[in-house]
């Protein structure tokens, strides 16, 4: 955003108006002193009113310099300039569909499967314009957590505040419903060209709906997806949920994922399925995913002008009335 003049040679006013400050209120010469006499025989010397009745006179004589200085930059045709890319073409609707089944606890990439990912999802925003980005997150159950929507900063803040919630969506994996939800979601979106990138670490083990009949319905709506395993196969450290208290324990998980499915859904929608052991290889898939389906950037930059000169004058009128106002009913002057 920039502020700009469409006339700044009115600007040149300021210089009378700086002489006239400056003659009227700091020049040394400036009025005359008269000699009369200001006591009464006998009794005190007359003094002149101090206090609020000086602070009233600088803050009158304020009020209207600003005025003036207000009414000036008024002339000058005060703008405020914003340029925005207005993009030719629409952008791809992506919907992240996440897994927050307790397996996303295990640390063999570092850190948890579920921070792992979110971090790499921000990563990958950031990779992305003119696209609708939504979340959707599922266990046993799914939810959408974010629609499809060009708002990055509150996806990002989103993503960020996100942690697996203690079974809230069950303790389960059921993949063919998160798929059958995105796609249900990306069919109320207007592009033609939609993806959905799938994170999971494990098997699909509970759910009416089965992954390869959402794969159908994603394919047939024209929708690929991007399945990404997350972790490695390997016996790993987790928090696990002991089944009669209830309370999360540390111990060990075999890794267990459907690869062929995952590789299955990626092809029959005209994806690709990777998995990723380490955290670098998480990011190198995403920035792959990213480079396989190109954001529709092209644009160009409009600028829009709003005129400011409406709350200037505004202002200047409102100084001007707190000067009459001071001077006439608090300081009683005769205007």
């Amino acid at each position: 955003m920039n502020l700009i003049a469409s006339h700044p040679e009115y600007f040149l006013l300021l210089v009378p108006v700086i002489f006239a400050i400056y003659y009227t209120h700091f020049w040394p010469g400036r009025g005359s002193r008269l000699q009369l006499p200001v006591s009464i025989w006998g009794s005190d010397r007359f003094r002149p009113r101090q206090g609020w009745y000086s602070l009233l006179m600088v803050f009158s004589t304020l009020f209207l310099w600003a005025a003036v200085i207000l009414v000036i930059v008024a002339l000058s045709g005060p703008e405020r300039v914003t340029r925005e890319k207005v993009y030719l073409k629409q952008g791809k609707d992506i919907m992240f569909v996440l897994d927050e089944s307790p397996s996303m606890f295990a640390r063999d990439l570092g850190v948890s499967r579920f921070e792992a990912s979110k971090r790499q999802l921000l990563n990958f925003i950031d990779l992305r314009e003119n696209d609708a980005i939504g979340l959707i997150t599922y266990s046993s159950e799914a939810v959408l957590r974010v629609p499809p929507t060009h708002d990055y900063r509150a996806l990002k803040e989103t993503i960020e505040s996100m942690t697996v919630r203690d079974d809230q969506l069950g303790d389960g994996t059921d993949i063919g419903m998160a798929l059958a939800f995105a796609c249900y979601h990306l069919n109320n979106c207007s592009s033609k060209n939609q993806i959905i990138i799938l994170l999971t670490d494990g098997v699909n083990n509970s759910g009416l709906i089965t992954p390869l009949q959402a794969g159908r319905s994603a394919a047939g709506m024209g929708i690929r997806i991007y399945p990404i395993g997350i972790g490695s196969r390997n016996e790993t450290t987790s928090l696990v949920v002991e089944d009669l208290s209830g309370n999360r324990t540390q111990g060990e998980i075999e890794g267990r994922r459907n690869d062929p499915l995952l590789k299955s859904l990626a092809e029959m929608t005209g994806g690709t399925y990777d998995s990723s052991a380490t955290l670098a290889i998480l990011e190198e898939v995403l920035e792959n995913i990213s480079s396989m389906e190109p954001s529709n950037a092209e644009g160009r930059i409009e600028r829009n002008r709003v005129s400011l000169v409406p709350p200037v004058v505004f202002s200047a009128i409102i100084l001007l009335l707190l000067y009459f106002l001071i001077r006439k009913f608090w300081l009683r002057e005769v205007l």
